[in-house]
């Protein structure tokens, strides 16, 4: 279970920050599923939310990036861009375990992104999201 949790982390680390230069500042409406093994079914649902992204965010996506990965243990990555592309890898340090975590952030436009965020340790849980634009105002 550890892993997933790990899972959810990091997604949520590099969600934004590393699209943050691409995208519009405001609300965004985020679809998320996970796929992998002995993750239970509740998991394993598409789930809708909502996120906000700041414009200070954008100031410098990878360093963002680096940032928050950092705070939560991934000191070893490897992050390269090709267009419109973003592919990350990382080793992740979480209760005494070791991660390895590989992503794919497509930004289609600056109101759509998509990622695949793969975390592997015993097993393996693919989490992906798809994000569109929805407001410049973020409901707080």
């Amino acid at each position: 279970m550890s892993r997933i949790l790990l899972s959810g982390m990091l997604l949520l680390a590099c969600s934004f920050s590393v699209l943050a230069n691409d995208l519009k500042p405001g609300l965004w409406e985020v679809t998320s599923s996970m796929e992998g093994e002995g993750i239970p079914k509740q998991l394993k649902r598409e789930k809708n939310s909502q996120e906000c992204l700041t414009a200070e965010e954008g100031d410098d996506m990878v360093a963002t990036m680096r940032k928050r990965w950092n705070e939560i243990g991934c000191q070893d990555m490897d992050i390269s861009r090709d267009g419109d592309n973003i592919k990350v890898a990382a080793s992740c340090e979480a209760g005494g375990r070791t991660t390895q975590v590989d992503a794919l952030i497509t930004v289609h436009s600056n109101e759509h992104y998509s990622s695949e965020v793969t975390t592997t340790n015993d097993s393996s849980v693919t989490t992906y999201r798809e994000a569109t634009w929805v407001s410049s105002e973020c409901e707080q």
